[in-house]
């Protein structure tokens, strides 16, 4: 045959299953000018234009490109083989009137051909067209300014058209080979062929059901972001594969059970429905439980990327209650000189202060049990959930500073302390440091005064102590030789000047520094181990750059999973419309009309299409109290606004869902249900 007929055959094949291909090539394209966009934003020219988030993007934005790319994979193969399952009577037919497999091997590499230039050109296209889009948004989130000029960036073209290159090649061995080893009457009959009414398995069901759980009660019990962070992808892991094994044998127990039901199932608005379900639930339980899955990573990313970005201020402005503070090591109390406090707060003066805060303050990491807190660095560096989950950052102040800060008049007794801790820390009637000295709890505060350098704690509980003698009590917990997690002795201050965050930091950042260092090298010889200056605004740059670099991937990831949970729900709609169009067809010639065709069709969607949804939603859910300490760990402690950024973007996604499903089971109903011509 000549190459002519064989492309003829190719692009006739894919004009009339059009209703399959587009939404194919599309889906493609989408993902190729993703991945342009990325490999773009992450070229040298972006990223040398930019002061800040050099090195946080230039990690981000290209993980995301080639996350994007491997899930392509996963989900090109997922949508193909729906095609491939579509067109194999074709090919069958071609097989019977005399056409072999060499032949029919080469209308297959042309169709393939064709589908990955038409993608991967329009994703090319679609990628240069909104790369400066991406740029210019990327710029504003950063806070630098955005040039004109457009410019392709020839590497990432090439970038691109590799990978999605090999991706079609892949998708094209695939094909050939399943062809390859098909006889052709299965070939003609593959389109057609149903499943066997699979048989309700409930030891897979309780499996489901009991990882399911324990996935949940992880979520749930879980204190510790150090905990959090290493038990996220096991309880991942333990969800997907959860919901696989729910969806698929849940709902086959699901039809059943509906059959069992006289009343229910023998009603002409239900009875066609949970029939055709009962045959195709192994399959179809796999796709709605795909669906879900895709689903929840959207729910959740765009939650957790958008109250990270919209909570950025609130985070920095806890995590640095002053435009700046510095703060002072050292070796001993006896150090610690009120000559020292005085030639330290002198020295400030320089820097303009509108308002300051100064405090002794004694600081160490450990773990607090019933009141007693122990810093032995043997018992922390040997991962122990219970002792992660109870690990905190501990400060001691005096009496006299406390009330001189909070304008309070507290008094204590000897033995007697006052005790702050956030809500993740226990509460306690004694407080022990090792076992010694003891103190009787007076009183839990219910706040605290702003204290500096809240962002080296950040995403650790907090407990603070304040003594009636702060030199007396810790004097001898002040040590440098004991190991690893010690107390350290710090004087602390803060300071607002005059001058707003950035005016502050660029006119006031290289006096403050040298101040302080100042300070550090006149008192090196007199116990002072180091001194330690940051700026509020330099902290906010930092946020900003890590935030915009998580923002972006979150974002393009979730863009990437909604359309694979588009598609396939639009291939679930096609697939189950062919189908079930004979099933129909054949209730229709024997009196069921169109109305109660649509209500049978109706009741199918309501009993399966949105359970994918409602079980998203529950996944989300469940997550949020693992998400809520991941967040902490990127300095995000306001759980409210993670919870109400969950309820919007939720309800902004089923308003989402219900159109996608209006949308796509249109093309169901004229398959199943087609008008009478005329």
């Amino acid at each position: 045959m000549k190459t002519a007929v064989h492309t003829r055959l190719a692009i006739d094949g894919i004009k009339k299953n059009s209703r399959l291909y587009v939404p194919y090539i599309l889906g493609g394209a989408v993902m190729s000018g993703i991945s342009y966009i990325m490999h773009y934003l992450s070229s040298d020219r972006i990223l040398d234009s930019v002061k800040k988030g050099v090195a946080t993007l230039g990690a981000f934005l290209p993980l995301a490109a080639w996350i994007i790319a491997i899930f392509s994979v996963i989900f090109l193969f997922y949508a193909n083989s729906f095609i491939i399952k579509r067109r194999s009577r074709e090919l069958g037919l071609y097989n019977v009137l005399g056409m072999d497999k060499k032949n029919i091997a080469k209308v297959m590499a042309i169709e393939s051909v064709a589908v990955a230039v038409m993608s991967i050109g329009a994703g090319l296209i679609f990628g240069v067209a909104f790369s400066k889009l991406a740029e210019a948004a990327l710029f504003k989130a950063l806070g630098e300014k955005v040039g004109f000029a457009v410019y392709i960036h020839l590497p990432a073209v090439a970038k691109t058209a590799a990978v999605f290159g090999g991706v079609y090649l892949l998708l094209l061995i695939n094909s050939l080979v399943r062809v390859a080893f098909s006889k052709p009457a299965s070939l003609i009959m593959n389109d057609k062929a149903g499943e066997k009414e699979p048989k309700g398995n409930a030891v897979l069901a309780v499996i489901g059901l009991a990882l399911l759980i324990g996935a949940y009660i992880i979520s749930l019990s879980i204190k510790s972001p150090l905990n959090a962070m290493m038990l996220f992808f096991v309880a991942v892991i333990m969800v997907i594969v959860a919901t696989y094994l729910l969806f698929i044998a849940g709902s086959v127990t699901l039809c059943r059970l509906l059959k069992k039901n006289k009343n229910y199932y023998y009603n002409p608005k239900h009875f066609v429905s949970v029939s055709s379900m009962s045959y195709r639930m192994k399959r179809n339980g796999a796709g709605l439980a795909s669906i879900c899955i895709l689903s929840t990573m959207v729910l959740v990313t765009v939650t957790a990327t958008g109250s990270l970005f919209t909570g950025l201020e609130e985070t920095v402005n806890e995590a640095f209650p002053y435009q700046m503070c510095a703060d002072a090591q050292f070796e001993s109390y006896s150090d610690l000189t009120d000559e020292f406090r005085k030639d330290f707060l002198e020295q400030a003066d320089f820097l303009e202060c509108k308002d300051s805060v100064y405090y002794d303050c004694v600081a160490a990491s450990g773990y607090i049990a019933n009141g007693e807190f122990n810093d032995d660095p043997s018992s922390l560096l040997i991962f122990d959930s219970s002792i992660a989950d109870n690990i905190i950052e501990l400060e001691m102040f005096s009496l006299s500073d406390y009330n001189r800060i909070t304008g309070k008049n507290e008094t204590l007794a000897e033995g007697e302390c006052l005790v702050w801790s956030d809500k993740e820390a226990e509460k306690f009637d004694t407080f022990t440091v090792r076992g010694e000295k003891p103190l009787n709890v007076k009183k839990h505060l219910d706040s605290f005064f702003a204290t500096t350098g809240n962002v080296l704690s950040s995403g650790v509980p907090r407990v603070y102590i304040v003594v009636s003698d702060l030199e007396k009590y810790a004097y001898d917990l002040v040590q440098i030789d004991n190991g690893l997690y010690d107390f350290f002795l710090f004087f602390r201050s803060g300071y607002d000047t005059v001058f707003a965050d950035k005016d502050s930091f660029d006119a006031g950042h290289e006096l403050g520094n040298r101040i302080f260092r100042n300070i550090e090298m006149n008192n090196m010889e007199n116990g002072v181990l180091s001194t330690d200056v940051a700026f509020r605004q330099e902290f906010r740059d930092e946020c900003t750059e890590l935030y915009t670099g998580i923002f972006f991937m979150g974002i393009t990831l979730s863009v990437v999973f909604l359309i694979a949970a588009v598609l396939i729900i639009y291939y679930k709609q096609i697939t189950e419309g062919y189908e079930d169009a004979s099933r129909f067809s054949i209730m229709r010639k024997v009196g069921m009309t169109r109305k109660e065709i649509r209500k049978s069709i109706n009741s199918q969607v309501l009993t399966v299409f949105f359970a994918p949804l409602a079980v998203a939603g529950m996944h989300m859910a469940f997550a949020m109290p693992l998400v809520s300490k991941l967040l902490k760990l990127m300095y995000l402690e306001n759980t409210k606004l993670l919870v109400l950024t969950a309820v919007v973007i939720f309800a902004l996604f089923a308003v989402f869902y219900a159109i996608v499903y209006k949308i796509t089971s249109h093309s169901y109903y004229s398959i199943v249900n087609p008008k009478p011509k005329m």
